[in-house]
């Protein structure tokens, strides 16, 4: 099957994140880095809305949502993902050039973001962004190689994307009005 031109939506309606409800709130995004290596993610549970990013999606069962831009996850999880899409949001946001070889997930929210750049993690501080965060705590954003957990075979010599954090990184910007906390003590991001 031929690449599905660009502008042509995918073979699942687009979504939006829906209600702009969590100003009131601390966001913890919960990335892979692994700075997160032996982390207790039960010391998040009721200090604000905790939001799964790729393999956090199923390590916390109390997240929120799920979020991943991530083809190889998507694809290789795909029942895993379905599974939490059952209980809570999970947004994907993969560029629809993926579309004809990305089984879709029932129940996810496929998000249209023309600006998606880099990362899950950037997707993630986006995504809390049209929700309505103001305060926000990055965790496990190191931006280097590694992640706190194994699960990720694929990922052992994967070194585009070892090469890539750098640049990643630099995505990441201060955002007026938002309290924005990286808790990655040897993050490459460097703007919080």
């Amino acid at each position: 099957m031929a690449l599905l031109p660009r502008n042509q939506p995918p073979p699942v309606p687009w979504g939006d994140v829906g209600a702009t409800d969590w100003g009131s709130r601390r966001v913890f995004l919960l990335g892979g880095g692994a700075s997160l290596k032996g982390f207790d993610f039960e010391r998040l549970r009721s200090r604000g809305l905790s939001v799964g990013i790729n393999q956090s999606m199923f390590d916390v069962d109390f997240c929120e949502c799920g979020i991943s831009i991530d083809q190889t996850f998507v694809q290789r999880f795909h029942d895993e993902i379905e599974a939490v899409a059952a209980v809570k949001p999970v947004y994907l946001v993969l560029g629809n050039y993926w579309w004809n070889n990305t089984r879709p997930i029932r129940g996810a929210v496929y998000i249209n973001d023309p600006a998606r750049r880099g990362t899950s993690g950037f997707a993630a501080l986006q995504i809390a962004l049209r929700k309505g965060a103001k305060r926000v705590t990055l965790l496990g954003f190191d931006y280097v190689k590694g992640h706190y957990h194994d699960r990720y075979p694929w990922r052992k010599h994967d070194m585009a994307n070892d090469q890539s954090w750098g640049r990643w990184a630099q995505d990441f910007k201060p955002i007026p009005g938002v309290n924005v906390v990286n808790a990655s003590p040897r993050s490459l991001i460097q703007c919080y």
